[in-house]
């Protein structure tokens, strides 16, 4: 809380605050947030109040109001909205708290101003919390895939892995291997698009690694773990109705579901060159992310 204000401060703080109030309500379906909800207080002093003994949950979704705020512009510039996020992971780091805040996603458009084309940056993707379960994890696998997926044409991708991470902290693992398998689904198409091979918008995982494995350098036999990001999904996710058997991926622990599917959808953007060079080398068709794994 004290880093929210240390961060918007000035005479627009107070609005700022009262939208999150609005926000919430809308959330919550009340007028009072706060437990004492006969009291009549201010509103900036009942979003307070609210926040101070709300949910786990109820405040992640407090930080990431913050942040997704259209007015969050007015304060600062990008580089400081990009050091807000490192401050609030760093208050995580310091307490040993398994969360991290994802930074902000921008893409380079072109904008209108005072009559003139001009390049602009725009926020595709606001900052979310996501659960870390391990440092190396985190640093090794979920960082470089994030790092890939800020590209213009992962938009799709960075949506559907965004809101797997989100389903992944609230324990929504059938909702969690659905937008993996989705996410999956999506690099694939795009690597489809950029090397212009053959594809339709309805093949199934499946038909994409037919596709592109034999395109590439990866051995055939790197199809079947590949191809259980499919499976799971299908057998134990959300995505398909379960009739009258009743699906449990509460059953197998979160380590060999989700956190696989995110190890193997990381598989084919990340390892040895991670942060700069994993675009190039997934499109390039060499793939030599095979190596070592």
């Amino acid at each position: 809380m004290m880093v929210s204000r240390n961060a918007i401060e000035g005479v627009d703080g107070p609005a700022f605050f009262l939208d999150i109030h609005k926000k919430f309500q809308m959330l919550l379906g009340r007028l009072r947030l706060s437990p004492q909800s006969l009291i009549q207080r201010p509103d900036l002093d009942d979003l307070m109040a609210f926040v101070n003994r709300c949910s786990d949950d109820q405040y992640f979704d407090f930080v990431e109001m913050i942040f997704g705020s259209e007015h969050l512009g007015r304060f600062g510039s990008d580089a400081e909205h990009d050091r807000f996020v490192e401050d609030v992971n760093r208050l995580f780091e310091v307490d040993d708290l398994p969360y991290a805040l994802t930074g902000f996603v921008r893409q380079e458009g072109v904008g209108n101003y005072l009559g003139m084309e001009r390049k602009v940056l725009r926020t595709v993707a606001y900052p979310r919390i996501i659960l870390r379960n391990s440092q190396v994890e985190h640093t090794e696998i979920i960082e470089p895939t994030l790092t890939l997926l800020t590209g213009a044409d992962f938009k799709s991708a960075n949506d559907e892995f965004l809101g797997a991470l989100t389903d992944y902290r609230k324990g929504d693992y059938g909702d969690c291997l659905t937008k993996c398998g989705s996410s999956f689904e999506s690099v694939m198409k795009v690597i489809c698009d950029r090397k212009k091979w053959p594809y339709n918008q309805t093949d199934t995982a499946s038909t994409l690694l037919h596709t592109i494995i034999p395109l590439t350098n990866l051995d055939p036999f790197f199809e079947t773990p590949l191809l259980l990001i499919a499976t799971l999904r299908n057998r134990i996710s959300t995505a398909h109705g379960a009739g009258t058997q009743v699906k449990n991926p509460q059953g197998i622990s979160p380590d060999t579901q989700s956190t696989q599917l995110l190890r193997r959808f990381s598989f084919l953007s990340t390892r040895r060159d991670r942060l700069g060079m994993a675009e190039d080398r997934l499109f390039a068709g060499t793939v030599d992310a095979a190596e070592g794994d």
